[in-house]
């Protein structure tokens, strides 16, 4: 939905490009580009909090930024996963 709203670009606050963005990225980005699939939040921003607005703890190197929709995937797909392996309760 946030992307959808905003262009096709996921919103990313813009402090955190310099943490992962590539120094071209940052041009473009600077120059009020998108940069990949990315764009920096500003306030004209469509769903603001949707957006990549958290920063992950420096100890986890999977991803750097998240948002509100990535936790509520997560926390779904955890959900599906558990009911499918679940047995049913008439089952022994």
């Amino acid at each position: 939905m946030v992307i959808y709203a905003n262009s096709g670009y996921m919103p990313l606050k813009r402090e955190y490009f310099e943490m992962i963005a590539t120094p071209e990225e940052l041009e473009l980005i600077n120059q009020g580009l998108p940069a990949y699939n990315y764009i920096a939040t500003g306030p004209d921003t469509a769903f603001y909090y949707l957006s990549d607005i958290f920063l992950m703890p420096h100890w986890i190197f999977i991803t750097r930024v998240f948002s509100i929709g990535d936790v509520l995937i997560t926390i779904g797909g955890c959900v599906f996963v558990w009911r499918c392996l679940k047995k049913p309760a008439g089952d022994s």
